[in-house]
């Protein structure tokens, strides 16, 4: 008898109402992104809508716990390669809730602008080439 594993999804949300992000796991991605579009989720459902910018497909669980980002990793990314690209340290300040003096303390000049440029274009692989196909939303 075979035993068949189930595929874990390790995936990043970012709110299109506040900006923020979130990270799940879940073995049903599909279902899980419809419980976030219908606020089904207590983790998400005072935040969206929600855009589901990442995800990955493990089939060793161990390998999927284990991919956590250090605490405030994106956060960190976020405003690093933000004032690289877009130079403008009181809103960056105001997005991310602090000072622009804090701003200029962990964020400024540690991204190169090339770098940040980069950053900002990553998008998702075109449809043919995702784990998971997802049929087209109607309206």
């Amino acid at each position: 008898m075979c035993n068949k594993k189930r595929v874990l999804y390790v995936y990043v949300l970012h709110s299109l109402e506040d900006l923020g992000l979130y990270i799940g796991f879940s073995t049903d991605l599909k279902r899980r992104m419809a419980e976030h579009k219908h606020c089904m989720s207590s983790a998400t459902k005072h935040r969206g809508p929600w855009k589901l910018i990442y995800y990955e497909a493990y089939v060793d669980q161990r390998d999927a716990k284990g991919r956590g980002w250090p605490q405030n990793a994106l956060r960190h990314s976020f405003g690093s390669y933000h004032l690289a690209q877009f130079n403008d340290a009181a809103k960056l300040a105001l997005e991310m809730g602090n000072s622009p003096a804090t701003i200029f303390r962990h964020y400024r000049q540690l991204v190169k602008p090339k770098d940040a440029e980069r950053y900002w274009k990553i998008a998702p692989a075109p449809v043919g080439k995702k784990l998971v196909a997802f049929a087209a939303q109607s309206a």
